[in-house]
């Protein structure tokens, strides 16, 4: 019998050579065996063996989970031309499961088979076995008795492949030999050995037990240790576990007892049972989970009920770790490797344990390297445990239970705040938080709790790290001598360091210990103080402010011995029992080391150390949340947003509303007033800088000024919103659309006969601010009846879709009360289970509140949603209508970023707007190996194809790497379709980057896809451009540096087989091609002038399509948050944001009434400002004049900014000089001399206090 077994199953394929031995030797030269290990590369010589087994096989068994397109497509052309028998096993491609073919059975007796529920829980082709089997169960009355056998057979292949040891192995190859190749001296196949279903086992010793009380008195149980579950695969699919399995409970023995659970299935999970086991059998006493089973733990490959293993884990109340095994990656390979894990691993590992509330997502487990087989040209692994990863998890689990075991009195917490950029203006950073008054309910309530520490205050706090000079590399406080830090010999940190491998490398960088910063002659200096048993300490700087000639070097730079030793001295000296990151976010999770998936070499995972990792982190930022998750093994704690309030109008704006309103007036009563009136409003628009083609425009601009969401102030850890916050909130959310729940405003458009859309459509503005007064009204009657008061409504109808509409805000309205953040703390710090819940924007999906639960990101097999393609259509409509409107011709290439909190948070609007541009739409999938995507026909498409060049973050390539993939195949099949280059732009693109790739000395192959390639992000583990940095330092002389900045960051190149490859050459020959540059704000939170990020990737990508190109591209913004998506030039976008922040009295006094950090956050804005002229130069100077005269002019104003932050305030001055200096405000004599007087006097109060 001639054998082809193509498998991606170690195990499977290391019995298969075991056996085929021993029957070649029962019977010699009855089987002739052919292996194919499918889960690496192929190569033409693999090809070309596959070709010739399969066309000369009498029967090939298919196991292609998870391999690659190319792997398949291959196996579908062999398999078509072959004549044996062909069992398709796992994977679900279609194509792949209709090549079935056993004796007389078929695919075609397979078809209309009811497919599973819950599809978002499956994973592509894992386990097509237990599907199979239930498929055949479900239709055994439906087949032709004839063909039964066959089906039995079929059935029985499959479990003797899922559950693959020699004697199952062995009666495979009998049952094949003696049914389907005649072979009579084959003995008789025996019935597949099965593994039980979930069950108590013992991986070391292979032996069942009926319940935890007959194991417990087998395995030497000690009441007083804790006790620690292991949830594995008893199979041996694709890869034999036990092994590792049994050596890490060997790790885990000293100090805890260990029940080993095993399960019998990756498909399904009898979650009954697993209750049974952890719950009663063990009386509650159950200490910490450790899950090595891949997906959700509820719902495997195939779906099951995800949260009703969430309600488990939420009763059993303990941690749940979730170290693994790399199934397809080599020891040396992951040690290798800066990605860490590969996407696949991403996925199943990472990603959906997560959203159980897993934590500690570490790999101990790898492909050991392969023993090549000779005769049979194949390699074999088999996975081992990585002892240092192994030991780490398990140092981790006991300081877990160390933690829920030790009386509260006796822990020792160190709780970390930020100082970023370092000095006396920055202290207690944190992204929309009060951390000062936030620390100080921190402490209230862990002294609340029974912790050993001193209540302080904010005010204290303040006079300990601003006033009193405990600070980072403080500018106004140079001598050291007289500040109280905590001295850490530097002899001790030195030994302690204990030689890591990048030890040579940080004493080339920083020089020996104890280094140049922080430091003294022999100490190193820990910014912090200890109120009894807890620390509370800044986070050291990265040092590049203190020596700013490191600025290039920034992605090798690691950081200085000051940083290393101040976590050390956490461990070693203050011997912290858990760690407390406060507010997003710190520099830890960026430091050097894999993406994801870390060694003991990475920074992150070196400094933490076995401490448990508690960060408190904001709900709103799931892409920068998951990088501290995944990179520091951190316990989210969420905190949510300030609370919002509408911009309002103000000063001149509120005088031009009144005279739009006089001429509303004067049109339906007095015409002759009209002249004048409209003379005056041109003045007053003149005077606000507001330019306006006819009075609707402006009428509608003033409206979404008014109407505009601004954050008002900052939060407070564990403060919901009260009464009159919650209400407002409601009223925002239910602005918008959300599937069944209609918005408030449309519903009582339709009660009154009106066209909702068409009123938005013409701006009708007078309208629309009658239905925004209405809806007010009735959440504000609700919120205090419950009920739709009976005169608001006209119809029955609406009365009922109202009541629906309102309790789905009401539900919002109580969940943003209903603050969880101090409790999800305090349940963490016991050493408890914490939730998790969804991280993204609270007004677009209000079901993330309550906050104070665990983060996890959208599952990236769900982007882009059919919302976000129609919003991503919209904009890309937008843009090109409003390129065609100003050329009179298409753009030919444009140019975005790929973000992956924009992503995260709107489910793929930018790459909806991607997709739009190629002329792609997506389609209902049949199969998880189906095609998501379609191309639309050229003749229905009716323009020509865009070309699109992708920006894209570190975040989005850490978070979506699935998105990568598919995008760079959807380039290959564009580049390839039969068009006109005159219709299909990327078409065109590719052929002129191809022959200069050519001309470069490429090899054709290499040239072909990096010509079809798109996509540039940083280099691998990198995250940021720089751009900001070099604004923040000052480190920059003209704007072609910010260019060449951006271009040298955001160059490297991520196709299918490059990732991170640099290639600026590439990169600057394709920005010289783009005409338009196109960037979403989709954040309620940001306006384009309040986060570096906007300046430094739109407008970095900007300055380098300026440079590239030699002229400037257009500029959009597309603003996504209101009621209909609105595209406008860059300049109207950053004025807009200043006219409803930054120049706000409402905004200004919100920000003010949080001492120190008002300034502080204000200063931000003031670097933003810069940053964006720089980058676009479209900051008007109006906009530097208003700044000067609502923040230097108005004396009231300076003295609330130097009793609120004085050295913040100097900042703000400072760089409004520089503003000047850089030629981007033309500032009066009187400005210049009024803002130097100011700073020079501010210099000596500052100096005086000294």
């Amino acid at each position: 019998m001639k054998l082809v077994v193509m498998s991606v199953s170690n195990a499977g394929l290391a019995d298969l050579v075991h056996v085929s031995r021993a029957i070649e030797e029962a019977f010699p030269g009855r089987l002739r065996l052919s292996l194919f290990y499918a889960a690496k590369p192929l190569n033409e010589e693999e090809e070309q063996r596959i070709l010739a087994a399969t066309l000369a096989a009498d029967c090939i068994i298919l196991d292609l989970m998870g391999t690659t397109p190319d792997y398949e497509q291959l196996i579908i052309k062999a398999c078509r031309m072959a004549k044996g028998y062909i069992v398709p096993i796992g994977g679900d491609n279609e194509e792949i499961r209709s090549l079935l073919r056993l004796g007389a059975l078929t695919s075609q007796e397979l078809v209309g088979m009811r497919r599973p529920s819950n599809p978002p829980a499956a994973m592509p082709g894992v386990n097509m076995a237990g599907k199979m089997e239930a498929m055949a169960n479900a239709m055994k009355a439906a087949i032709d008795p004839a063909k039964m056998t066959d089906m039995q057979h079929f059935m029985q292949i499959m479990q003797y492949w899922k559950n693959a040891e020699e004697e199952n192995i062995r009666s495979l190859i009998y049952l094949l030999g003696r049914h389907y190749s005649r072979i009579a001296e084959f003995p008789e196949p025996q019935p597949p050995i099965v593994v039980e279903e979930t069950s108590i086992f013992d991986p070391g010793t292979a032996k069942y037990y009926a319940n935890v009380a007959e194991y417990r008195q087998a395995s030497s149980y000690d009441p007083a240790k804790p006790t620690v579950a292991i949830l594995f695969y008893g199979h041996s699919y694709p890869n034999r576990t036990r092994g590792c399995v049994a050596a890490f409970m060997a790790k885990l023995k000293p100090f805890a007892n260990v029940l080993p659970v095993a399960f019998a299935r990756s498909t399904t999970r009898d979650l009954a049972k697993l209750r049974e086991l952890l719950y009663e059998q063990t009386d509650k006493q159950l200490d910490l989970v450790v899950n090595f089973l891949a997906f959700r733990l509820g719902a495997g490959p195939m779906g099951g009920d995800a949260e009703a293993a969430v309600r488990l884990l939420a009763e059993l109340a303990v941690p749940v770790l979730h170290p693994f095994f790399m199934s397809r990656r080599e020891t040396e390979e992951w040690q290798a490797s800066t990605q860490g894990i590969n996407t696949a691993e991403f996925l199943i590992q990472i990603m959906l344990p997560e959203l159980d509330g897993c934590i500690e997502t570490i790999p101990v487990g790898a492909l050991a390297s392969a023993s090549h087989i000779a005769d049979l040209q194949v390699d074999i692994q088999e996975l081992q445990l990585i002892d240092e990863r192994a030991d780490k998890v398990a140092a981790r689990i006991e300081k877990w239970l160390n933690l829920q075991r030790k009386p509260n009195h006796t822990k020792k917490i160190a709780i970390i705040c930020y100082n970023y950029p370092p000095g006396e203006d920055h202290v207690f950073g944190g992204a929309f938080l009060d951390t000062f008054v936030s620390v100080e309910r921190v402490l209230g309530k862990l002294a609340e709790e029974g912790y050993q520490t001193t209540p302080v205050t904010a005010d204290e706090l303040k006079t300990v790290f601003g006033a009193g000079g405990l600070v980072n590399s403080g500018r106004w406080q140079a001598d050291t001598a007289d500040v109280p830090f905590i001295r850490y010999d530097s002899a001790l940190y030195q030994q302690r360091l204990n030689s890591p491998v990048w030890q040579a490398e940080l004493n080339g960088q920083w020089g020996t210990p104890p280094g140049e910063i922080m430091s003294e002659q022999r100490s190193l200096l820990i910014p912090g103080k200890i109120f009894d048993q807890v620390f509370v300490g800044l986070q050291p700087s990265r040092g590049l402010h203190e020596q700013p000639e490191k600025f290039y070097h920034d992605k090798t730079l690691l950081p200085h011995h000051q940083y290393i030793a101040f976590y050390q001295w956490l461990r070693e000296e203050f011997k912290a029992d858990a760690i407390i990151h406060v507010g997003t976010h710190g520099t830890l999770e960026f430091l050097q080391g894999k993406e994801c998936g870390m060694s003991g070499n990475c920074l992150p995972d070196y400094l933490v150390q076995d401490i448990p990792h508690i960060y408190l982190y904001y709900a709103g930022n799931p892409a920068e949340a998951m990088i501290a998750k995944r990179r520091s093994h951190a316990v989210l704690v969420s905190y949510q947003s300030p609370a919002f309030t509408e911009s309002e109008l103000y000063g001149g704006l509120v005088e031009l509303e009144g005279l739009l309103h006089q001429h509303e007036e004067a049109a339906r009563l007095d015409h002759s007033r009209l002249t004048a009136i409209e003379q005056a409003i041109a003045e007053k628009a003149a005077e606000q800088n507001l330019t306006y083609e006819n009075l609707d425009e402006l009428e509608h601009e003033l409206y979404r000024l008014r109407r505009s969401l601004i954050p008002h102030g900052l939060h407070v850890f564990g403060q919901g919103f009260n009464q009159l916050e919650a209400t407002a909130f409601m009223k925002f959310i239910l602005r918008y659309e959300r599937g069944e729940i209609s918005a408030l405003q449309r519903v009582i458009a339709r009660d009154q006969g009106m066209d909702y859309d068409l009123l938005l459509e013409k701006n009708n503005v007078p309208v629309l601010t009658q239905l925004d007064q209405a809806a007010a009204s009735l959440v504000e009657a609700y919120v205090l009846e419950r009920s739709v008061p009976e005169s608001s409504l006209r119809q029955a109808a609406s009365v009922t879709e109202c009541q629906a509409v309102l309790e789905f805000g009401y539900t919002a309205y109580t969940a943003s009360r209903d603050c969880q953040e101090e409790q999800g703390l305090i349940n963490v710090l016991a050493g408890n289970y914490q939730p998790a819940k969804l991280a993204g924007d609270m007004i677009r999906n209000p079901a993330i509140l309550p906050s104070g639960f665990n983060l996890y990101q959208f599952d990236p097999r769900l982007v882009p949603s059919a919302v976000a393609m129609a919003t991503g259509a919209k904009i890309a409509e937008n843009t090109i209508v409003n390129y065609v409107r100003d050329h009179g011709c298409y753009p030919k290439n444009t140019a975005v970023i790929l973000w992956g909190l924009e992503t995260s948070r709107t489910q793929g609007e930018t790459l909806g707007q991607i997709l739009y541009y190629l002329g792609i739409k997506t389609v209902a999938k049949r199969g998880q190996f189906s095609a998501r995507y379609a191309i639309i026909p050229a003749e229905e498409l009716g323009r020509p194809r865009i070309d699109v060049v992708i920006n894209i973050c570190g975040f989005f390539r850490d978070m979506f790497p699935m998105l990568i993939e598919e995008l760079n195949d959807l380039f290959q099949q564009i580049a390839g379709l039969d068009e006109s280059p005159a219709i299909n732009y990327l078409k065109a693109n590719t052929a002129v980057l191809y022959q200069k790739l050519l001309d470069e000395g490429q090899e054709p192959s290499a040239a072909r896809e990096l010509s079809q390639a798109r996509i540039f992000g940083p280099a691998q583990a990198e995250y940021g451009t720089k751009v900001s940095k070099l604004i923040e330092l000052k480190n920059w002389t003209d704007e072609q540096e910010i260019g060449a900045t951006y271009l040298n960051s955001l160059q490297h190149v991520y196709s299918k087989n490059y990732r991170g490859k640099p290639a600026a050459g590439l990169l600057n020959a394709q920005l010289a091609t783009v005409d338009v540059v196109s960037q979403i704000r989709s954040n309620h939170e940001y306006e384009v002038i309040d986060l570096d990020h906007y300046y430094e990737y739109f407008g970095g990508l900007a300055k380098s399509v300026e440079i590239a190109k030699g002229k400037k591209a257009d500029v959009y913004i597309t603003d996504t948050t209101g009621e209909k998506v609105q595209t406008e030039t860059v300049d109207r976008s950053i004025a807009r944001g200043v006219r409803t922040r930054l120049l706000n009295p409402k905004w200004i006094d919100g920000m003010l009434e949080h001492a120190y950090h008002g300034a502080q956050k204000i200063n931000d804005r003031f670097e933003n400002i810069l940053g964006l002229a720089a980058s676009t130069n479209s900051v008007d100077n109006w906009i530097f004049t208003g700044m000067h005269a609502t923040y230097v002019a108005d004396e009231q104003m300076r003295q609330r900014l130097t009793d609120n932050n004085r050295w913040a305030y100097f900042s703000m001055l400072e760089r409004l000089l520089e503003c000047n200096q850089r030629g981007y405000w033309q500032a009066s004599r009187e400005e210049l001399e009024l803002l130097q007087q100011v700073w020079l006097e501010l210099e000596g109060t500052i100096e005086e206090d000294i």
